[in-house]
């Protein structure tokens, strides 16, 4: 039997390795009902293990990426493709994984319920505290494969390029894909666009690592506020649905009762995407002050003395915020692609809505008392003056937009109970076509 060609080893490699990847949203460490402290043997192990994974392991997978770069022939300044040390390279890289997530790991060894971490534990911990090495780890486990953004920024969806990279013939350099239309994108150059970006994140996850606690929470901000800004052109396309010609009601001289439902319902389902997008912009607004931007410095930080606990707990309510109107706008999306609204869906909505002004409420009351004027000042404004500059105005508009969204949904409702059609639950619903 023939020994395999080195591009069918390093095929079988890279799809072994992504397969292994796929279950990196499971937690592999100790569940505890208590917490103990570290000793002081214990801190001065993991601040050197935390230095190592800084200075050395991180770095080493970031090489290992770019010298996977240069033996696919892919760098400008390796111009033809080198098998062997691919084959070198990607044989040797899960071991490598294994080696970073494990240190990464032995940073927070245990998983304690949220709730069930002491104040006397880790609130003097530095970078060391354990809810830095748990975004950490999940910074690195995601980085690997992240089911949520399909191949777009892991690096399974990496390697999943160089497989067909390899398969579809184009390490050939004679392959019809280098003559195509410049202006479409070739794999190729995903492939180096994907290895950049993933060089990048693993800077992020090093500098991350060494900034304060606000610093680690802004780093999520910032891309919440990215991810947040995706949702606004799903509106603009629900309102272009509800406004097409396919989307309206077939009326007649004599209009049957679903039909004049339909001409109330339809301008309040445009009403909600127009208040889906100015609630959207106001949490980035919120968003962008509670971050530094290129042209602006938050006046916002926090005291270095609080727990994991109490940093997780307010870090979970301002991503509720988010999810709850993702989750919203989810409902309200699906109903001009199903041609029909329900008061289920109207439920959906209310509720979710709800969750975030009550998110936002208790994010804030815990922004209050943790935050703490930035920079040094021998008269520093009082945390509250700082904090009503800042939100005095925000709060009002954005509990008006929320109790707007739901008063027109309360108004759909209205409407939606005089109908006589009925979905599968036999709930009251509109066609809209």
């Amino acid at each position: 039997m023939s020994q395999p060609s080195p591009e069918d080893q390093i095929v079988e490699t890279l799809t072994n390795l992504g397969e292994s990847w796929l279950e990196v949203d499971y937690d592999p460490r100790e569940w505890r009902t208590d917490a103990l402290p570290m000793s002081l043997e214990e801190s001065t192990a993991r601040k050197e293990t935390l230095i190592q994974i800084q200075t050395s392991l991180l770095p080493s997978v970031k090489q290992q990426l770019n010298d996977l770069l240069r033996s696919f022939g892919l760098a400008d300044d390796v111009p033809q493709p080198k098998l062997d040390a691919a084959l070198e390279i990607t044989s040797k890289f899960g071991s490598e994984i294994e080696r970073v997530e494990s240190a990464i790991i032995s940073l927070a060894p245990w998983v304690i319920r949220r709730g069930r971490l002491p104040s006397s534990i880790d609130a003097n911990d530095g970078v060391l505290k354990k809810f830095r090495s748990d975004q950490l780890m999940w910074d690195f486990r995601f980085m690997l494969y992240n089911e949520l953004r399909g191949k777009d920024n892991d690096i399974r969806g990496l390697f999943l390029d160089y497989v067909e990279y390899i398969t579809s013939g184009q390490l050939n350099p004679d392959h019809p894909s280098d003559s195509e239309d410049d202006s479409k994108p070739k794999l190729k150059d995903q492939i180096i666009h994907k290895t950049a970006l993933l060089s990048r994140q693993i800077d992020d996850m090093v500098q991350c690592s060494t900034r304060s606690d606000y610093g680690v929470l802004q780093h999520e901000w910032k891309l919440y506020v990215g991810y947040i800004s995706e949702l606004l052109p799903q509106l603009t396309a629900g309102i272009q649905a509800l406004n097409t010609p396919q989307a309206q009601s077939m009326s007649t001289d004599q209009p049957e009762p679903s039909s004049e439902l339909t001409g109330l319902v339809k301008p309040l389902l445009i009403k909600l995407f127009q208040r889906s997008a100015a609630i959207i912009k106001l949490v980035r607004i919120f968003l962008n002050k509670l971050i530094d931007t290129p042209t602006r410095k938050t006046p916002i930080a926090f005291g270095d003395n609080w727990t994991s606990d109490q940093l997780v707990s307010f870090q979970c309510e301002i991503t509720s915020i988010c999810t709850s109107i993702e989750d919203a706008l989810e409902s309200l999306v699906s109903i001009p692609e199903n041609g029909q609204v329900t008061i289920r869906d109207l439920n959906h909505m209310d509720r979710f809505a709800s969750q975030a002004r009550k998110h936002m409420e208790d994010g804030l009351a815990q922004l209050a008392d943790f935050m703490i004027p930035a920079g040094s000042s021998a008269t520093p404004p009082s945390p509250r003056v700082i904090f009503d500059d800042l939100f005095s105005d925000f709060v009002p508009q954005f509990n008006l937009s929320i109790q707007n969204f739901k008063n027109d949904i309360a108004t759909m409702q209205t409407h939606l109970e005089k109908s006589t059609q009925l979905d599968f639950q036999g709930s009251p619903m509109v066609t809209l076509r």
